[in-house]
Order: C-alpha cells, then sequence, then structure tokens
C-alpha cells in the first residue's frame, strides 16, 4: 500500500473513533461546588455606584476576592467556595458598607460601617 493510501486509512479510521471520543466527553458533566456572587452597588438615594471596590472575604479561611463595579455599579465575583462571607464597599467619598452573605443565598444583608 502507497504511504498516502496507509495515510488516508489512519484518517478514516481515526476520524470517527475521534468523534466517539469528543460524544462521549460532551455527556460526562463534572459536578462544580463553586459558585458566583453578583450584585449592584447603590448610595443611600438609590443612585448607582460605578467605580466602587468590593471585597469578599471568607470568614472560615480569610481569603479575600476583590472586584471593582462597572458603569452600571455592578459586580461580579466568580469561583467562590462555600462557606460565609463578609461583603465590603468603598469609594472615596462614600461610608464604607459591609454586610454578610452565604453561599446557598442570593441577597446579603447590608449594615454601614
Amino acid at each position: 500500500m502507497s504511504s498516502l493510501g496507509s495515510q488516508w486509512l489512519r484518517l478514516r479510521v481515526g476520524l470517527p473513533s475521534l468523534g466517539l471520543v469528543l460524544m462521549a466527553g460532551g455527556a460526562v458533566r463534572a459536578q462544580e461546588t463553586r459558585s458566583t456572587l453578583l450584585g449592584t452597588v447603590k448610595d443611600a438615594t438609590g443612585a448607582l455606584v460605578p467605580g466602587a471596590t468590593v471585597e469578599i472575604t471568607n470568614s472560615e479561611t480569610n481569603v479575600t476576592s476583590t472586584a471593582i463595579t462597572n458603569n452600571s455599579g455592578y459586580y461580579e465575583v466568580p469561583y467562590l467556595l462555600p462557606g460565609g462571607y463578609t461583603l465590603s464597599a468603598s469609594l472615596a467619598g462614600f461610608k464604607n458598607m459591609c454586610g454578610r452573605a452565604s453561599r446557598s443565598r442570593s441577597t446579603a444583608a447590608s449594615t454601614s460601617t
């Protein structure tokens, strides 16, 4: 068999095998234990606050993740492990805000500090 013919045979045999691997990979899903915390920062009048620094600290590990709010006051912090968190938001000229959240809850209670 010629070199070109054997390459074609390998390609024809290899492609269906690759297709089976890709299809099988799509059927298997990993369980994800991490979460994303997201929200908006608003001032006392309800106006959105862009450029605020949001710090989320895991209460058990003391690991802190930081995000900056966008022009709509929106922030998002992905890949948080299960547990309790302390949130704080700060921006020059504003009073710092602090709150607590649990990974299983979608909202956080806020209190001023």
